[in-house]
């Protein structure tokens, strides 16, 4: 059943505090997470979602951070990360080296982070069109060094 799940919508999930392994639902597309308040930790297993696109997470204010395994995300294309007020930091990219899974991601939305304080160069993304920042006061006085 999970095998052919398209989209997983566990917004309003208030007693959710870890997501889910997601290997289980290869081919999800849409993954929204909106107004999960207890929210601690996204499941590593989010990097096997190779068809992903969309992923949202609104309001999910006890998220602290994102997990490393996101940049396996290779055909994200919208990230929106709005109210996420104990949310840290956004994981390094890995290394020149290697692949940057994020390379199709065009759409960034980082709104009301409150404790953001890290977010990789723009130039990591790839293929971004539209970055959208406000709200994110740690994050303000840092801003010079995404464009570096």
């Amino acid at each position: 059943v999970f095998g052919r799940l398209k989209v997983l919508d566990l917004s309003c999930c208030h007693c959710l505090n870890a997501t889910p392994d997601f290997a289980m639902a290869p081919n999800l597309v849409k993954l929204i997470l909106d107004e999960c308040s207890n929210l601690k930790e996204v499941d590593d297993s989010i990097g096997f979602l190779k068809k992903l696109v969309f992923l949202s997470m609104r309001e999910c204010v006890s998220l602290e951070k994102l997990p490393n395994k996101i940049h396996e995300l290779s055909s994200l294309v919208v990230l929106i990360l709005e109210g996420c007020i104990r949310l840290v930091a956004f994981p390094q990219f890995p290394p020149r080296s290697s692949t940057n899974g994020l390379s199709n991601l065009k759409e960034l939305i980082l709104r009301d982070c409150e404790s953001l304080e890290f977010i990789p160069q723009v130039h990591e993304f790839q293929s971004l069109r539209s970055l959208y920042i406000d709200g994110c006061q740690s994050l303000d006085h840092r801003r010079k060094h995404l464009f570096e």
